[in-house]
């Protein structure tokens, strides 16, 4: 058996078109090719980790506003700091249906938070000030404020806040709920719901081993009710 060198420029196009020749039947039903070695090599938190992590931010009051509604989303949403000290309150949405959820227009579309996330970013918007003592009765279009209202919080300042909370890596959060979203939506409505470039949230799909056949079968599953109790 012929076995080629590894090139992980040529590995990263040779995937998607070895799918797309096995759906096709033009290859094997079973061939198989790994992701590209650049993607390989992102650190990825532990999904538990994530998960409790994120749960902790979203319940315990003992802990700082602000950074709860950050850390919640780096955790559960794969935002990055930079992003996320940008946000202003034109970006936050009242669900036409439900009063009391709220969404963010990070994309072409609005994403609506979690009920817990929801209840979080409704306090923050009332509740948020800047910095400076003698500057906090003055508006602000941030939803972080740094020490003045016109300049948001520094992103180096959310990560340092974040590390003691159960974040040691912002990017790391990031790439594992990334991992986890591509597995459960379709990469083109990520992009659209997260602000992300096309080209990324696919290069993500790739990554988790997704494709188009195994996402359309995924959907078929999920929309099939079970005959009886689980």
């Amino acid at each position: 058996m012929y076995r080629a060198r590894p090139h992980p420029t040529l590995q990263h196009y040779a995937r998607p078109f070895l799918l797309w020749a096995a759906t096709c039947g033009l290859a094997p039903a079973d061939v198989a090719i790994a992701t590209s070695s650049r993607h390989g090599e992102r650190a990825i938190m532990n999904d538990t980790d994530r998960v409790l992590t994120a749960l902790r931010l979203e319940t315990d009051e003992s802990l700082p506003l602000a950074d709860r509604v950050a850390g919640c989303l780096v955790l559960q949403y794969g935002q990055s700091t930079d992003r996320i000290v940008r946000l202003t309150l034109t970006q936050v949405h009242i669900h036409p249906d439900e009063p009391g959820a709220l969404g963010l227009r990070l994309g072409r579309e609005t994403l609506w938070l979690r009920p817990r996330l929801s209840a979080l970013l409704q306090r923050l918007v009332h509740e948020r000030r800047p910095l400076s003592a003698p500057l906090k009765d003055q508006e602000t279009p941030y939803l972080f404020p740094g020490l003045r209202p016109s300049r948001p919080l520094g992103s180096n300042t959310v990560q340092r806040r974040l590390q003691p909370l159960g974040l040691p890596s912002a990017s790391k959060a990031r790439n594992g709920a990334w991992l986890a979203l591509v597995g459960a939506v379709h990469w083109k409505m990520l992009a659209d719901l997260l602000g992300a470039a096309d080209g990324t949230a696919h290069h993500w799909h790739q990554w988790n081993g997704g494709d188009r056949a195994s996402y359309v079968a995924s959907r078929l599953r999920a929309a099939q009710v079970p005959d009886g109790p689980e």
